[in-house]
């Protein structure tokens, strides 16, 4: 499913070359749950967008649902990145002004109706994730949980083969961690393969691995 082999990302300061990925030897499986824990500077956002085509290696060979999407032009990468790969992130990336529901059906080009199509599916998500009383609430009008639960619904929207999640429980409460890490669990019984980078350990108890990245470098792991 994923394969990196000898990843590095370098960056020139004028302190000198900062090595934010390191080599790095990765393999995931097609529907594995992996947790990546680190400090922060470690290289976990490097590492999770280099996965996600979004950031382009400095050198060594990436596969990712077999093929590498930095050999491939913009608008197919993006179209790769919108077919394969859900991103979760810390800080939400809601839409302000519009609609949980039009939040989620935003990966499709659909808010507003364009793609009507797949307005069963959001609000299909919207319930299974405890939204449906909220979808025509805007961001500002939702607690912490609701807008991460609100941007897992909208990376399943496309039943992606992937889905990646950086720090997704960084900025809730035990009570809302604890309700994504659950979500995020129900993601990959469904079939989806699962990196969540972290800190915490809200997604240990669902992890079939827990793999520690310090300074660039893959550095222990608990199978």
């Amino acid at each position: 499913m994923i394969v990196l082999e000898k990843v590095s990302k370098h960056y020139n300061r004028s302190s000198g070359i900062v090595k934010a990925l390191d080599e790095i030897d990765f393999k995931v499986e097609r529907n594995e749950f992996i947790v990546i824990r680190g400090p922060s500077g470690s290289g976990k956002t490097t590492l999770l967008l280099t996965i996600g085509g979004m950031l382009r290696p400095t050198s060594g060979r990436l596969i990712v649902a077999g093929m590498d999407p930095y050999n491939i032009d913009n608008k197919n990468r993006l179209e790769f990145r919108a077919e394969k790969i859900g991103f979760v992130f810390q800080l939400f990336h809601l839409i302000p002004y519009l609609t949980v529901i039009e939040n989620v059906l935003l990966p499709s080009g659909s808010a507003g109706g364009v793609n009507k199509g797949l307005k069963p599916r959001a609000r299909s998500l919207l319930k299974q994730l405890n939204l449906d009383d909220r979808s025509a609430h805007l961001p500002a009008e939702l607690s912490a949980g609701e807008k991460q639960r609100t941007a897992i619904a909208r990376a399943m929207l496309k039943k992606p083969e992937i889905m990646l999640a950086d720090e997704p429980t960084g900025n809730l409460d035990p009570e809302n961690a604890a309700i994504i890490a659950s979500c995020l669990a129900e993601v990959h019984r469904e079939g989806c393969t699962v990196i969540v980078v972290t800190h915490g350990q809200d997604c240990d108890p669902y992890a079939e691995r827990i793999i520690r990245l310090e300074q660039g470098r893959l550095c222990s792991k608990r199978e």
